[in-house]
């Protein structure tokens, strides 16, 4: 709003002060004397009061406009899943929530009782603080009265709400459930009063006590609850009806149940509606909504909706969510703490999180060659009935272990870039049934490995090596005296050497083959080589960390129990004075020595052969070397397939519900969460949010068209005042 009486309140002050000087020179003395000599003077010292006021520009906080309700329903896929964890007693309290049960059906006393605690505490909080005061004042005088006088009006207060509380066993005839004895345990505290409650543990016990008597009140509703569902067919029906609903059918029976919907409570008042996600967009009311956002950032579609309604006043901001948030974004970009527009939440879905199976991810090489049988790992949840595995024509199947894993032994024989899929069989009801599947890609090359093995002369470990060779599906074995064939370019020379290491290196002739990538002094006798010289060796490996991890086993895990017990070697090769594009494939844990290194299509192995070929199974010595040979290999770099579709996304992975996130979304704007089932204290609930900040407006009272008016309207009568009188 412009300024607009500021600029004319100025030139009206300057006009005022002139003719006010002028008159006061011009009037004649019979109209000073007379009974209108006082009049003109106070028009004018009026309207120069009011001038001097609207300079002052002074405003007041009137209570702003109702404004607007703006409710976000969430639309991710997680709103899908159906809650089939809730017990019967949860499935009666969400149809009574709902308007489904016949009228006066059900009795509710959790509610009751809930309010009751909450006021116990609230009068022990008070009665905390009147007991300080009195600590406080200690001094006889008229501080130390008032002090007392208030503890005594706390402790009456405290002893008032707590047989309010006692008294609720008569009115639901509580006489045969534990929680009586509950009852009647504060009801022989609060004899005891307030003597009991300073002692040094007397807050506590009272709070332990209002915690048991709180989840007892829980539990009788549940089986009150149980029981009306087992004796009325109505009511059991009613319940069996929403069972199959998914949380966004819920949202919807919430947001227009008859009587104690949302939007039947908040009477009249405008509503917006926005779907949200990972993003927010505008609905109608009646519009259809699916749930298939991929992914759910509440603070950044709060944000967003926000900016989109910037010029309009909210009253309050409903959210109807299960929680299940995926991105990282903090509350805090909602823009709403410390604002005044509270956010009531509520949870579409229960604490317990459902039943409910899902792929969680494949593990598969991403390159294997034709002929080769590699294994597949598929991790679940839920504890599936049923693993089936799927590869053009083949279908395996197989049930998970106690770690909810299966490995599948996969032969693969076509060339190309192959799916492989993975679905899970649900051990009874299923929650959501889009996370059953999970696919991921491997390449299947028909292209082979070129390996050339040479050995000092006799040696039987380049024997032993090439039929360990000629088992792999991924070697060609070629003979070394035809390695500079020019159409057998791409070869890996395995070379044995003399001091027990073995180098890899890929190159177009054997000559290069013997030239190792670290600075090395061969033999036995050479200060690189570690030999221990009792009856147990202590050495032991394992793969080093930030470099593609080698491993003995297809799961990980295994892998490393396998490294750490393998029986160790006497001796191994210590590779010094790494260069800076030299990396660390396998280490000695004790030590950290590196005992096997990579520099780009080369590598070195200071492990034992001889210990290799006698300690490790053909298929761990075969896993050992495809993943060396690959390593130098250029076959995997043009040929690697990534498998981004092989984890589950964190959308599907994971669909249990997280009111505490809620809870602290909408604490932090001053606003509150509920569950679904307890959508008859929605209004209640807004009501006491809108009351701790309340929305105000500052208006100002010195730019006003009204004071504008006033001014000119004394100056006018003033005018005409002199003008009757001869003056003007």
């Amino acid at each position: 709003m412009l300024p607009v009486a500021l600029p004319l309140s100025v030139a009206a002050i300057a006009v005022s002060l002139l003719g006010y000087v002028r008159w006061s020179r011009a009037v004649p003395g019979s109209l000073r004397r007379g009974r209108s000599a006082w009049l003109m003077p106070c028009l004018r010292a009026m309207a120069l009061l009011v001038l001097v006021f609207a300079l002052l520009k002074p405003t007041v906080l009137q209570p702003a406009e109702p404004g607007s309700v703006l409710i976000l329903i969430d639309c991710s896929i997680s709103m899908s899943a159906i809650d089939n964890a809730r017990s019967i007693g949860q499935w009666v309290a969400l149809a009574d929530a709902l308007d489904r049960l016949p009228v006066r059906s059900r009795v509710v006393a959790q509610e009751p009782f809930d309010r009751a605690i909450a006021d116990v505490r609230q009068q022990f909080d008070n009665f905390e603080i009147a007991q300080r005061e009195v600590e406080f004042n200690r001094q006889p005088g008229t501080e130390q009265l008032a002090a007392q006088a208030h503890l005594k009006n706390a402790t009456t207060s405290l002893a008032d709400s707590a047989h309010r509380l006692i008294e609720l066993k008569q009115v639901f005839k509580l006489h045969e459930h534990p929680i009586n004895g509950l009852l009647s345990e504060l009801e022989r505290a609060t004899q005891q009063w307030p003597d009991r409650l300073r002692e040094a543990r007397g807050s506590e016990r009272l709070a332990d006590l209002l915690k048991r008597l709180s989840n007892a009140a829980a539990d009788f509703q549940l089986s009150e609850d149980a029981r009306l569902y087992a004796t009325n067919v109505q009511v059991r029906d009613a319940c069996d009806t929403i069972k199959n609903s998914d949380r966004l059918e819920l949202a919807r029976a919430a947001l227009l149940a008859p009587s104690l919907g949302i939007l039947k409570s908040l009477n009249d008042s405008p509503v917006i509606i926005y779907a949200v996600s990972d993003q927010a967009r505008r609905v109608a009311v009646n519009a259809q909504i699916n749930a298939d956002g991929t992914g759910t950032d509440l603070p950044a579609a709060l944000h967003e909706a926000m900016t989109d309604m910037k010029d309009k006043p909210l009253r309050a901001i409903v959210l109807l969510s299960d929680g299940h948030q995926t991105a990282a974004t903090p509350l805090a970009a909602s823009g709403l703490a410390g604002g005044n527009v509270p956010v009531m939440a509520i949870a579409m879905a229960p604490v317990a999180p459902p039943r409910d199976a899902a792929v969680l991810r494949i593990e598969a090489p991403p390159l294997v060659f034709a002929s080769e049988t590699v294994p597949i790992t598929v991790q679940t949840r839920g504890h599936p009935a049923e693993v089936i595995l799927y590869l053009n024509e083949t279908t395996l199947s197989a049930r998970p272990d106690a770690n909810e894993s299966v490995t599948f032994q996969v032969h693969c024989s076509d060339a190309g870039v192959q799916r492989v899929a993975a679905e899970v069989v649900p051990n009874g009801d299923d929650a959501l049934a889009q996370n059953n599947q999970a696919t991921v890609a491997i390449r299947i090359t028909s292209q082979k490995i070129n390996v050339v093995v040479s050995a000092p002369q006799g040696d039987a470990r380049a024997a032993e090596l090439n039929r360990l060779f000629a088992t792999m599906p991924a070697v060609q074995l070629l003979d070394p005296t035809r390695a500079g064939h020019p159409q057998m370019s791409d070869i890996i020379f395995v070379n044995i050497g003399s001091d027990n290491g073995v180098t890899l290196r890929r190159g177009s002739d054997s000559q290069h083959a013997d030239q190792k990538i670290v600075s090395l002094a061969g033999g036995e006798d050479s200060p690189s080589r570690r030999i221990w010289q009792g009856d147990d060796s202590p050495f032991h490996f394992a793969p080093a960390s930030g470099s593609a991890p080698v491993q003995l086993a297809s799961d990980p895990r295994l892998s490393r129990r396998l490294w750490d017990t393998l029986p160790p070697p006497k001796g191994y090769v210590r590779l010094r004075d790494l260069a800076s594009d030299e990396h660390p494939l396998l280490l000695e844990t004790e030590t950290g020595d590196i005992a096997v290194a990579q520099r780009g299509s080369d590598l070195y192995m200071g492990l034992d052969l001889n210990w290799m070929q006698q300690t490790l199974t053909a298929g761990q010595q075969t896993s050992l070397w495809r993943q060396w040979l690959l390593a130098v290999s250029h076959i995997q770099a043009a040929a690697e397939v990534k498998p981004n579709d092989s984890v589950q996304s964190a959308e599907l992975a994971d669909i249990a519900g997280d009111r505490d996130y809620l809870a602290r979304l909408a604490q932090s704007t001053g606003g509150d969460m509920i569950g679904i089932e307890q959508l008859s204290q929605f209004s209640e609930r807004l009501r006491t949010a809108e009351a701790r900040q309340p929305r105000l407006t500052p208006v100002g009272l010195w730019d006003s068209p009204y004071l504008f008016a006033f001014v000119a309207a004394c100056l006018t009568v003033e005018w005409a005042l002199r003008k009757g009188a001869g003056m003007a």
